[in-house]
């Protein structure tokens, strides 16, 4: 039987601790609904932690008063240059860690702009995904290289 206080020491164990973390749900309401759980486990595990989610202006309302939840960045879902701009002004490597749960190109390059430390869904080995895969490692010092 797992105890509350073993589940404690394994969340607060962690071996980066972020202060500051993002993350990036920019699809259906159903897709945001289904990151709530994410969201409370990174909470579980740093509850000092800054916890933004940036989401679709139209699927907001899902995390809207989620405690987990410290700030919703809005986007449209087709924006236009200024208001990419805006998004990048507000995000660009300002968190510790970005956790992107699509495979979307999108989605990935809002991570890799916003953190040094990005954990994303990578598609299984396919030639046209592998700058995915590249970007989501890059900068992940816990890989080893090979003397």
């Amino acid at each position: 039987m797992v105890l509350k206080d073993d589940i404690w020491t394994l969340c607060t164990s962690m071996k980066f601790p972020a202060q500051n973390i993002l993350l990036i749900a920019t699809r259906h309401i159903g897709d945001v609904l289904l990151n709530t759980p994410l969201l409370r486990s990174l909470r579980f595990a740093d509850p000092d932690a800054r916890i933004d989610a940036l989401v679709y202006r139209w699927t907001a309302g899902i995390l809207e008063g989620n405690p987990d939840v410290n700030r919703l960045i809005t986007v449209n879902q087709d924006p236009r240059l200024p208001e990419y701009a805006r998004l990048v002004k507000t995000i660009l490597r300002f968190y510790d860690l970005a956790v992107s749960t699509l495979t979307s190109d999108r989605s990935i390059l809002y991570a890799f702009g916003a953190a040094r430390k990005r954990v994303s869904l990578v598609p299984p080995y396919r030639l046209n995904d592998a700058w995915k895969r590249w970007i989501s490692q890059a900068g992940s010092s816990s890989r080893k290289r090979r003397s």
